[in-house]
């Protein structure tokens, strides 16, 4: 029944999820926000004085705001993939599948990649039960968390 679950970080739903991680940082978007006000108005400047190293002030901030759009646009699409329904990394989010560090990971491990996420919340405030308490329960064995992947997904049809 494990190899019916299987979990493949090397596809390109897992790479995209491992990018959107490291580009979502609000500095980074910040900056890239401010690299565009900057090239806009200098750009502007000597536009204004006919110079027409204008353009090339410019590009700065033209790739920086086709970074943030690919951010915001390619890289949010969280939608679960279609074409093999089979596969874990098409049915988890991107959040926890950029988290996890290798193909067979111990139940301990995925839940240290649900840390943060409302569903971690959930399972902790609806049992009332601190975070700790389930650190100190689960599995740290690799491949473990192969047990755990039929049962989450009958609680994913189920409810």
């Amino acid at each position: 029944m494990a190899s019916e679950y299987k979990l493949n970080l090397k596809s390109s739903r897992a790479k995209r999820a491992r990018l959107a991680k490291a580009y979502d940082k609000h500095w980074l978007l910040i900056a890239c926000k401010l690299v565009v006000f900057a090239s806009v108005v200098m750009a502007g400047g000597l536009l204004i004085i006919s110079n027409p190293l204008a353009w090339l002030v410019l590009l700065p901030g033209v790739l920086a705001y086709m970074l943030t759009a690919w951010v915001n646009g390619d890289l949010k699409n969280t939608e679960p993939g279609k074409n093999d329904e089979s596969a874990l990394h098409n049915r988890l989010e991107f959040y926890p599948l950029a988290r996890l560090k290798n193909e067979s990971p111990s139940a301990h491990e995925l839940w240290q990649a649900l840390e943060g996420c409302e569903e971690s919340y959930f399972v902790s405030n609806r049992f009332v039960i601190d975070k700790s308490f389930f650190e100190q329960l689960l599995d740290k064995t690799a491949g473990s968390a192969e047990k755990i992947w039929p049962i989450a997904e009958k609680y994913r049809v189920k409810y």
